[in-house]
């Protein structure tokens, strides 16, 4: 009977392209990594609905001591996180970025899980849709504890400095003192013991 030999159709893609796009941008993600890592500054995306994921970068993670993957809600963050002397003009600060009147740019102490306490860089800013409402936050925390530690022992240096030199200052007034009121009392006894 006749048949015909199988035919088969195939077809041939270069994805030379893509594939060096998809390499470029592992590179410039993993450059993105080292430079908070060095920079010590993580970033954000927090979306209000709940049908979009949020994204904590892997420093961010480390600079609030969550798991890698685990998010913190903004209300959790003000409420519990935040430390208590802070978290008034924090919360004050956020309800402006929300209302649109400024992007939120401050400085705060944060009391992590373990106890300790951390000084925040935070800026950060409410994205807004076509209806006018928030639709998500991005946002940058650096990590300024050292820096913060480093002005504080710097600034007890400058104290004490400040205090040795009146000390010093004291010490040279009262050695001129000391001569201007021994200079008439010695010429008072000369001139006594040569009466």
């Amino acid at each position: 009977q006749g048949l015909e030999p199988p035919r088969f159709i195939g077809f041939i893609r270069d994805i030379t392209a893509r594939k060096e796009a998809e390499e470029q941008l592992r590179r410039s993600e993993a450059e993105l990594r080292l430079a908070q890592e060095l920079a010590n500054l993580g970033n954000y995306v927090m979306h209000v609905s709940g049908d979009t994921s949020d994204y904590f970068s892997p420093q961010l993670h480390r600079i609030l001591g969550v798991q890698p993957g685990e998010t913190v809600a903004r209300d959790e963050f003000v409420g519990r996180w935040v430390h208590p002397s802070d978290r008034k003009r924090v919360a004050v600060e956020f309800a402006r970025m929300e209302a649109g009147k400024s992007a939120l740019d401050i400085e705060y102490q944060v009391v992590l899980r373990d106890g300790t306490t951390k000084h925040l860089h935070h800026l950060s800013q409410a994205v807004f849709g076509p209806d006018g409402r928030v639709q998500k936050y991005v946002g940058t925390i650096h990590d300024i504890t050292d820096r913060r530690r480093a002005e504080d022992e710097a600034r007890v240096l400058q104290e004490r400095l400040t205090h040795f030199s009146r000390l010093s200052t004291m010490g040279e007034m009262a050695a001129g003192l000391a001569h201007e009121i021994n200079q008439p009392l010695s010429a008072i006894a000369t001139y006594a013991q040569a009466c």
